[in-house]
């Protein structure tokens, strides 16, 4: 929620009606963000379709994008359906979109941005203001093993918010993003076995299993690309600096 959609396609400027034809992937948000284009323009009298598709990006799910073709893998699949003339423009996340275009194709325009700003959910209060004043939601730890090479622990969520969907995909990303902003150049975990499937749809590769405390977890390494670097976590984040590691838990959002 909140990336800029992008058209892309061979730009043109004809006052007429048009029958336009817009190619976009099969998921929830890249169908939401076409039918937001397709409204926009029925309005201004075109006849717009829409032409779904799965990409090879949307079918491989068990190893990282990075090592087979990169964001490329989201976006090849319109760009043939352009050049072969079954779609007149394409409508992606521009956060997918890889820098260089081939040649013939154009980002023909950048849509006004969505309120980018997270929802409050929550099953125990209903705002932010009634939360006490040390509710914890959930909880990571993150250290440096060696220099530049980071290590995340101990990830877990309170038990009243473990119905909430996304909070440890949050945690995950808030660990591995406040690491990068502290000069990480690899980051490491052990996962236990149920959640290793979540990580590697999050882009994490598994390098073997490995026993901790007598359990067997999946040592795992995270695609940094998937990442941006988070400069200022306490925007969403208060951070209790424990030497030689840092635990950080989610108090409240700004």
């Amino acid at each position: 929620m909140g990336w800029p959609l992008i058209c892309f396609g061979a730009p043109t400027h004809q006052p007429t009606p048009m029958k336009i034809t817009i190619a976009t992937r099969e998921s929830r948000l890249a169908l939401w963000q076409a039918e937001h284009v397709k409204a926009l323009l029925e309005a201004l009298g075109h006849t717009v379709h829409l032409l779904g598709m799965t990409t090879k990006g949307d079918q491989i799910l068990d190893r990282s994008l990075s090592k087979v073709g990169g964001k490329g893998l989201f976006v090849k699949e319109l760009e043939v359906a352009l050049e072969e003339g079954r779609a007149d423009i394409a409508v992606h996340s521009l956060k997918d979109v890889p820098m260089d275009l081939p040649p013939g194709f154009a980002l023909a325009c950048v849509m006004e941005r969505e309120d980018p700003r997270d929802a409050w959910v929550s099953p125990v209060c209903s705002s932010l203001s009634d939360l006490p004043p040390d509710a914890v939601v959930g909880t990571v730890r993150i250290h440096e093993q060696a220099p530049g090479v980071w290590v995340g622990s101990r990830l877990a969520v309170d038990q009243a918010y473990r119905s909430v969907k996304g909070l440890g995909k949050a945690l995950i990303a808030m660990a591995v993003s406040s690491a990068r902003a502290q000069g990480c150049t690899a980051f490491y975990a052990n996962v236990q076995l149920p959640n290793v499937g979540l990580f590697q749809k999050l882009g994490w590769q598994a390098l073997g299993e490995a026993s901790v405390h007598g359990v067997q977890h999946m040592f795992m390494q995270a695609n940094l690309g998937m990442y941006p670097v988070e400069h200022d976590p306490g925007r969403g984040f208060i951070h209790l600096f424990k030497q030689p590691s840092s635990k950080a838990r989610i108090e409240r959002r700004v």
